[in-house]
């Protein structure tokens, strides 16, 4: 038989026991509370007041070298995995009206990345669009590197991108607009330019520094 002395210990121990599960519930409910307030503020504002200045600037010069970017590195280094003429329609392609419901579901999306080696073609992964309250929602589900983020509309015939890059099963980053966060940060910030290049067909560029950029090639 267990003691009165016994009994009460162990039925204070269980109430402290539930007293901490609370807090560990209230608090991780704050947590996801306070990042989805942060990404309603960030979903309901225009893409520039979101991006940050460097990322705003490759945004609008970065797309209107494509075509030169692609030939100059097809000269410097090799093309693996992709023709050089695929590259090029897909990039002299011509951007056509867009609207948020064309770019909802699941596609399939091929990574072309330009550099100072050459033009290296991938398989084919899975992207998804998806309704997020208000805005739109993109991810790269799968392939060891992987993108998410908000999708804000930029004209008649193209959307922004802001987001986060991870790899394999790391938990999605958001987009961090403050230009004078860590450098450890910013690093995994991902801004893009989305275009409608068919009817079943996305161009979504990355256009980074010195010539080189990343392409998803979406179709479905």
């Amino acid at each position: 038989m267990f003691g009165i002395e016994t009994v009460r210990s162990v039925d204070l121990g269980f109430r402290n026991a539930r007293k901490a599960a609370r807090r560990v519930a209230l608090t991780a409910a704050l947590l996801l509370s306070g990042a989805a307030g942060s990404a309603a503020a960030q979903t309901g504002q225009p893409w520039e007041r979101i991006a940050t200045p460097s990322d705003v600037q490759r945004l609008e010069t970065g797309p209107n070298r494509l075509a030169e970017d692609v030939a100059a590195a097809a000269q410097r280094g090799k093309v693996d995995g992709i023709t050089l003429p695929a590259v090029m329609e897909l990039m002299r392609a011509v951007a056509q009206p867009l609207a948020g419901r064309d770019l909802i579901g699941d596609w399939r999306c091929r990574s072309i990345q330009i550099d100072t080696l050459g033009i290296f073609g991938y398989p084919p992964f899975r992207c998804r669009v998806r309704q997020a309250g208000d805005g739109l929602f993109f991810e790269k589900l799968t392939g060891s590197q992987r993108v998410s983020g908000i999708l804000y509309p930029r004209d008649g015939v193209s959307f922004v991108l802001l987001g986060g890059a991870t790899v394999n099963e790391e938990p999605q980053r958001r987009y961090t607009s403050d230009s004078r966060a860590p450098a450890e940060a910013l690093q995994h910030n991902r801004a893009a330019l989305v275009t409608k290049v068919g009817p079943r067909r996305l161009r979504v560029v990355f256009p980074q520094e010195g010539g080189q950029f990343e392409v998803l090639d979406l179709t479905r």
